[in-house]
């Protein structure tokens, strides 16, 4: 549990500083999975910023009602952050792969809908499985965490982890 903390502290951090136009990210979702870890485990947290998108291009992307849509769940991460500061530091972390067995997508056409949102551009939703080996103590194991990633202009980004 603790390494699902960590990478949520880490991008939380870097999701309150995000601003203006979308930047980073990266061009699968395995990608972006090797990059956030790779991130955590040197404390980058620029880095880790450059995971997400920027409330800007989100709304750049899509128009919901106040309060709801993909930048309410960066929020959400931004409320657990603090707790899980010193946790960050402790567990070793390995990415080994996305598991798609159970992936749901969802891809929205300019002017489609979905949950009350409506799609100015063409956007993927996607709830996936990051599968990880996490070192605790010195002992091994391997886990998987559900992400939910968004892609925008073709560049896939973490919205929660």
């Amino acid at each position: 549990m603790r390494v699902g903390l960590a990478i949520a502290v880490a991008a939380s951090l870097s999701a309150s500083a995000c601003g203006g136009k979308a930047s980073g990210g990266a061009s699968t979702p395995e990608e972006l999975g090797k990059n956030m870890v790779a991130a955590v485990q040197r404390g980058d947290v620029a880095a880790v910023k450059a995971m997400y998108p920027t409330k800007a291009a989100l709304d750049a992307a899509m128009t919901c009602p106040e309060g709801e849509g993909p930048w309410r769940k960066v929020e959400r991460e931004l409320s657990k952050v603090e707790k899980g500061l010193a946790e960050m530091k402790r567990d070793a972390q390995e990415f080994l792969g996305v598991d798609t067995s159970e992936d749901k997508v969802e891809s929205l056409k300019a002017g489609e809908t979905y949950k009350g949102c409506a799609a100015k551009a063409d956007v993927t939703l996607m709830r996936t499985r990051w599968k990880m080996k996490v070192t605790e103590a010195g002992n091994a194991d391997e886990r998987s965490f559900g992400v939910a990633l968004i892609q925008l202009d073709g560049v896939w980004y973490v919205l929660d982890i």
